[in-house]
């Protein structure tokens, strides 16, 4: 399609980055601060887009503004423009990992810290001695707002959507193990519904829910398990399982990996339990950066399980919603 030089001279391209500000920010203030503009200055803008994209964008709500379909829409299209300019304005070069020196700042959760760490880290010792890995605790809740603010720029873990100026990649479809000590309960795996109901059970669960997934199931059959703890950490579980006789069912990569450091029967739960996809997510304007690319190449491959390269996705891709505050059924076992 030929390009409108006439209509593009006539606009004011700097509205531009502040429609993004504001997109990200659901707030002028915030997004004034984001932009370096005064309040007023940016109520100015936002009255602008509106009459050049001939649609409200923003609108007032109970929790701040909120976007209309047409603004979410546009924010793709804004997102992927601004990270082509600034990209070819940054004059980035080809990424050579022998010799690079550079921090990446990583968020996932600490069961993905156990797994996936060590054979990345040891991928990194012999590609890109050079290369230090800054890693943060995140969800798939806290990653995307981790991302806007800067903490990190890659996050690795359950992370089901992404908003619209982020890009997500699934790896792998990982299943549900349950762990346990057989010293504790007094026999070994494979373990049968009557004994899974018989012991108390620990549950990982961001909000400290005292039900999750594997409740939702167990309930569809009638049946109810006997939760003595929920925290949000993983890491402890094997831990705890050494001194108490109960079960745990976590994803089988984190499962498989604490069994074989602490000498724990693992096992497939005696119900059927859904998979989900371990995914990376980043800000769109690192598509194509090559230091990016290498790093999201090499998780890959250290990962167990990994698919081939699949497209990124956006936060408006198919199936996948965006996640709200407090979404609580995600991240229970």
């Amino acid at each position: 399609m030929p390009i409108n030089f006439n209509n593009l001279r006539r606009t004011d391209l700097n509205l531009l980055p502040v429609f993004l500000a504001l997109m990200q920010e659901r707030s002028i203030t915030r997004a004034a601060a984001r932009v370096y503009l005064g309040q007023p200055a940016t109520s100015a803008a936002l009255k602008r887009l509106r009459i050049l994209f001939r649609d409200d964008l923003l609108v007032r709500a109970a929790g701040g503004m909120e976007p209309t379909d047409r603004a979410l829409a546009l924010a793709q299209q804004v997102e992927a423009l601004l990270a082509g300019l600034e990209s070819a304005l940054s004059e980035a070069g080809s990424f050579d990992p022998a010799h690079e020196q550079r921090v990446f700042r990583l968020g996932m959760p600490d069961n993905h810290q156990h797994f996936l760490l060590p054979p990345l880290l040891a991928l990194l010792q012999h590609e890109a001695p050079g290369i230090r890995l800054a890693v943060s605790t995140a969800n798939g809740y806290t990653a995307p707002k981790m991302l806007d603010e800067g903490e990190i720029e890659l996050a690795c873990g359950r992370i089901d959507a992404v908003r619209a100026w982020q890009r997500r990649q699934p790896l792998a479809s990982v299943g549900l193990k349950t762990i346990f000590d057989r010293r504790q309960v007094g026999f070994k795996a494979p373990v049968t519904l009557s004994r899974f109901l018989e012991f108390p059970h620990l549950l990982v669960s961001f909000w400290g829910d005292m039900e999750g997934t594997l409740d939702e199931a167990l309930a569809r059959d009638g049946k109810k398990r006997r939760v003595i703890l929920a925290t949000d950490s993983f890491s402890v579980l094997p831990v705890i399982l050494k001194e108490v006789a109960a079960f745990a069912t976590l994803p089988a990569l984190a499962a498989e990996r604490f069994a074989a450091d602490y000498r724990l029967e693992v096992c497939d739960p005696p119900i059927r339990l859904p998979r989900y996809s371990v995914s990376l997510a980043w800000l769109a304007k690192t598509d194509r950066d090559p230091a990016h690319l290498w790093l999201r190449d090499a998780i890959r491959r250290a990962l167990p399980g990994a698919q081939k390269a699949s497209p990124a996705r956006s936060g408006r891709a198919g199936a996948e919603r965006r996640p709200g505050p407090r979404t609580r059924r995600g991240s229970s076992r």
